[in-house]
């Protein structure tokens, strides 16, 4: 039997560590915060609903922009991609700038100008251009607050605490692509149509950023980072890699054979490679004084390999099966688009039931969470099969009711689990370096995904697209299986944590205060300011 690696063990020793220092509220606005923890951590909750509310918001809404601008479909679905394509690419220097330069700062800003831009894209008339490059800049500024928000809690909770939290995010996320999808489609009945999405992001967004700069506490910075200048070369070449590779996939529905595809995918790999030869080997021995974007020390962190490629792999399965699954009942089915958003909800609604449901599993209780990691995506792509089986005129109780529910629990089951299973071996100063990795991941494989899926795409008549249909959700099967395949084979058990930490921790994150083990170990400056 493979023995359960100390998440302890799997730090690096030479790494320096850190903690929040042991205060107490002395100022009005610390108090304030003090007594409003919960309400901060719904803060962080809805900025990263609202993230994923975009990826998807305005799928419905294709055919509005394709008529409102004189374009057709496939140059509207920019208006989607241009924003995953920068919230992609951005994900992994967003988290080593949170690492550096304090995870609150970067967060708080982030959500300023995800509200600038929101409101600037939502007041563009005529131009598509301008409407795709605010959208562009609004993923950017997204992608400065998923990271980042990760990392606050993984700091300031800890024990069960801790992965009641991070399960909530990762939640969050989700049913935030889902409400987008259905948000999406009511809007797109009314006057307002794409615009109304816009236009909520913005107003959320406002009362979010507000109320982040108010409520959310500093976390401490590490020295030792702090004291280095950003890996420039390797931002910008990561950045770029991932942002050439997203548009190759972006584009790839459009013929594989293409030289706009084929070009940009080859660009993205090399560029890619170029990059962790540059920071494995080139960093350390000629700029000693850059602290590389992906410390060597990252890699040995235990199952973030297998993670990373799990978490790619679902998310692939996941948003493939939501978007795709969204325009089959309108294509193919040819119901109207609210009542195509409506028939998602269950979706939603059992995702959050089983989270519920399923939150006091964690940890060992019941089922180590490695084999939570594995039947989460085969239940996930047992429900897409489901949903896969519609006809032309199948009732929507018999597939996509069905399909929903079953999906909606194999999603509940992964996300809870994927992120808590990461943080048992990661550090609190690389914590948001570790998020950004994953979720970085888990965006250039949803791009890859919906690329292999939507190629099937390529008939006009209900009848003929109904087996594209089919064939795009095997692709979503094939990704969640390979994620369960990934699972089992690599990913290594965890050790439960001590039993008589679970009630105390429990009570602190129902009460906002961190556990008492988040003070252990050595002191160092938090971020200056509020």
């Amino acid at each position: 039997m493979e023995k359960p690696l100390d998440g302890q063990q799997a730090l690096n020793s030479s790494t320096p560590s850190f903690s929040l220092p042991v205060t107490e509220p002395t100022t009005k606005l610390e108090r304030l915060r003090a007594r409003t923890r919960p309400l901060a951590f719904s803060v962080i909750c809805g900025s990263l609903t609202l993230d994923s509310f975009n990826v998807t918001g305005l799928t419905y809404g294709q055919l509005n922009i394709a008529e409102h601008y004189d374009v057709i479909v496939t140059t509207a679905s920019w208006s989607l991609s241009a924003y995953s394509l920068a919230f992609g690419s951005l994900l992994l220097i967003a988290g080593r700038a949170g690492d550096m330069y304090g995870h609150k700062q970067v967060y708080s800003y982030g959500l300023i100008f995800f509200s600038i831009f929101a409101v600037l894209a939502a007041s563009i008339d005529s131009n598509f251009v301008a409407l795709c490059i605010f959208r562009a800049l609004q993923g950017a500024s997204a992608a400065c607050t998923v990271p980042t928000a990760y990392a606050m809690v993984g700091i300031r909770y800890k024990g069960q605490a801790r992965e009641m939290a991070v399960a909530g995010l990762g939640v969050s996320s989700t049913t935030g692509a889902i409400m987008g999808s259905i948000i999406g489609g009511a809007f797109a009945n009314t006057g307002l149509g794409y615009r109304g999405t816009l236009w909520l992001s913005f107003g959320i967004s406002i009362v979010l950023c507000a109320l982040a700069f108010l409520l959310l506490e500093p976390t401490p910075r590490d020295p030792y980072i702090e004291k280095k200048p950003l890996d420039v070369i390797g931002a910008f070449l990561v950045t770029a890699a991932c942002a050439i590779l997203v548009y190759g996939f972006t584009e790839a529905p459009t013929g594989w054979d293409q030289a706009k595809v084929i070009a940009p995918i080859i660009l993205g790999v090399v560029l890619l490679v170029f990059f962790f030869v540059f920071e494995q080997f080139v960093v350390w021995r000629f700029l000693p004084k850059v602290d590389p974007l992906i410390p060597t020390r990252v890699w040995t962190y235990s199952n973030l390999v297998p993670l990373t490629i799990q978490t790619g792999l679902i998310f692939g399965c996941f948003f493939l099966s939501v978007l795709n699954g969204s325009t089959f009942l309108l294509r193919v089915q040819e119901r109207k688009p609210l009542i195509s958003a409506v028939m998602w909800s269950p979706l939603i609604i059992g995702t959050l039931v089983f989270c519920m449901l399923m939150g006091p599993f964690y940890n060992h209780r019941y089922i180590p969470p490695k084999w939570f990691l594995v039947m989460g995506p085969l239940i996930l792509a047992t429900g897409v099969t489901l949903f896969s089986r519609n006809d032309l005129e199948t009732g929507y109780w018999r597939y996509t009711f069905s399909g929903s529910i079953v999906m909606s629990l194999g999603t509940a089951i992964f996300f809870i689990h994927y992120l808590n299973v990461a943080y048992a071996a990661t550090p609190p100063e690389d914590q948001g370096l570790v998020s950004g990795i994953i979720q970085t991941s888990a965006q250039v494989a949803t791009a890859l995904g919906l690329a292999i899926g939507s190629s099937f795409l390529s008939s006009e008549t209900p009848k003929d697209l109904l087996s594209e249909y089919r064939n795009s959700f095997y692709v979503a099967v094939a990704f969640g299986c390979a994620g369960a395949i990934v699972a089992l084979v690599w990913i290594k058990p965890i050790p439960p944590r001590p039993s008589n930490s679970k009630k105390a921790d429990v009570e602190m994150l129902q009460s906002g205060v961190e556990s008492p083990s988040l003070h252990a170990g050595s002191v160092s400056n938090t971020e200056p300011g509020n």
